[in-house]
């Protein structure tokens, strides 16, 4: 089973490519996706540029938009289709480094109530410190 990591990388390949094919910018299909006013295109620019990025996958409606905006099937972004990103599974543990010394850790598991609690508890106290 593709991981939602796995299926970001292969959508965010994916769209860039689309783009490319067509000679698309983000704005471009902010503008078709959105319309053209400041802020729906300012802002989709932004939806956008984290799909293209690998940051995210854009939920079932804005998906359809987009393809219709490029005039592409589903199939042609993600691999699989929705059914596929539907399925993906979540990395149990993502650490991201955010810089000034922090890391961004999400957890996504199924744990012993004790060590949930013992990550909780130590989530807190540095959080306590911090503030």
């Amino acid at each position: 089973m593709i991981t939602k990591d796995e299926l970001r990388r292969a959508f965010s390949k994916n769209l860039r490519n689309a783009l490319l094919e067509r000679g698309f910018s983000q704005s471009d299909i902010a503008r078709k996706m959105w319309g053209n006013t400041p802020t729906g295109a300012a802002a989709g620019r932004d939806k956008i540029s984290t799909w293209v990025n690998g940051v995210a996958l854009p939920n079932p409606g804005h998906l359809k938009e987009l393809c219709d905006a490029l005039g592409s099937e589903i199939e042609d972004l993600i691999p699989g289709g929705m059914h596929a990103a539907q399925g993906a599974e979540t990395a149990p543990l993502k650490l991201t480094m955010t810089g000034e010394g922090l890391e961004h850790l999400e957890v996504n598991a199924d744990l012993p109530s004790e060590a949930a609690i013992k990550i909780y508890e130590i989530v807190r106290k540095v959080n306590e410190a911090r503030s």
